[in-house]
């Protein structure tokens, strides 16, 4: 994965190994935040042929079409953020991400962090912790998760993941940690089609 910008900004490069679990869905995921700006950015916004359609295929109903024009004109209508829809890509990225390599997880302060991490993507981007969680240590990058403090006690408990804890980037940076952790077998074999 790599970042490329105008001259005036340092571009930051951060590689994932292109046999590893995570390459693939890092392209997915910037490809979908590449598609949402012209969506948000007026200066981006695409002249799009107001009879211009996008299909969804079904194996059990009939397709569904529907106006492009439609689409953004309904984001925009419900005061959608470019942050709130970055935000929620990135819960649905950490979950499929830590399920793809959950079997490896090998109980590291950072492994479990990247636990909690998928926990919160699950509930609705909250720190969400019961009266036995957190069970175990997690820390990564200085960001702690007190095991001493449980359930609400918590902290973090009822704080959104993505936006208040984490960036975008930051979950990037979280899976090349996780990577390095991962042994030799989870390359190419965990390659999936998603």
């Amino acid at each position: 994965m790599c970042n490329s910008m105008k001259t005036m900004f340092k571009p930051n490069t951060l590689y994932l190994r292109d046999d590893g679990p995570f390459y693939r869905l890092v392209i997915i995921y910037q490809t979908l935040f590449l598609g949402l700006i012209p969506v948000f950015k007026k200066e981006h916004r695409l002249d799009i042929d107001s009879d211009a359609i996008i299909s969804f295929g079904s194996k059990t109903s009939d397709i569904i079409y529907q106006h492009i024009n439609e689409i953004v004109n309904t984001v925009q209508k419900n005061e959608e953020t470019l942050d709130t829809f970055g935000n929620t890509i990135c819960c649905m990225f950490s979950n499929h991400a830590y399920e793809i390599v959950k079997d490896f997880n090998n109980k590291s302060l950072e492994f479990e962090f990247f636990r909690h991490v998928r926990n919160a993507a699950s509930h609705n981007n909250k720190f969400n912790f019961n009266k036995e969680e957190p069970r175990r240590p997690a820390s990564w990058r200085g960001i702690l998760i007190d095991s001493d403090k449980k359930g609400p006690e918590n902290k973090l408990h009822g704080m959104n993941c993505f936006g208040e804890v984490l960036g975008s980037a930051d979950l990037f940076y979280l899976l090349s940690d996780i990577e390095r952790q991962l042994p030799t077998e989870c390359f190419l074999s965990t390659q999936t089609d998603y």
